[in-house]
Formats: C-alpha cells, structure tokens, sequence
C-alpha cells in the first residue's frame, strides 16, 4: 500500500481546503476523504489515522492563522500536500519536494 496522499483545493466558501486519503488507490477508487482541512473547521472520519489526524489539526491551525492574519495570504502548504491534479481532471501528478509537480510514471 502507498503511502497517504494530501491534495489542495481552492474553494469559495471555505478558502484553500487540504484532504487527505489513505492512500492513491483509495482516490482513484472515487472513496471520500478520510480528512480535511481548511481555515474554518477540520473534518476527520472514523478511518483516519493518527498521522493524517496530526497533519489536518496542524494545516486547519496554519490556515486559521493565515487567513485571520491577512486578508490575501501568501498560504504555503507544501509541508501537507503531496499530489496534485488538474481543474475537472481526477489524474494525480505527484509534487516534487521544492513544490513542482512532476508527471506520474506509467
């Protein structure tokens, strides 16, 4: 099993929002998130782990700083997020440690 996997999704109401899965098969599969966490609240689900249970409580606390602190923060997530995909597209691209996603193998 790979390891878990965070992506970034900007939305309207609650800004920046991170989720997190076990894993990349479970993404692919279409399961819901096991975690998630944005500036307004951070949601966990009866399967997620410790880890990821660490990860989402420090990402809502960065985010809720953020956002109170100014009112067009310059977020860095990259510390939480590991892939990325494309607008309409569920295709995962794998980040690179400085923060550039780099195309998945096949």
């Amino acid at each position: 099993m790979s390891a878990q996997i965070c992506i970034a999704y900007p939305t309207i109401m609650d800004g920046l929002v991170l989720r997190w899965w076990l894993d990349e098969a479970s993404y692919r599969n279409g399961d819901c998130e096991v975690a998630s966490a944005s500036r307004n609240c951070c949601l966990l689900e009866p399967e997620c782990t410790l880890e990821i249970n660490k990860l989402a409580d420090q990402a809502h606390s960065y985010l809720a700083v953020e956002y109170a602190a100014r009112l067009h923060p310059r977020l860095d997530v990259s510390r939480w997020v590991t892939h990325t995909t494309r607008f309409l597209d569920r295709e995962l691209m794998p980040v690179s440690p400085l923060g550039a996603s780099v195309p998945e193998e096949r």
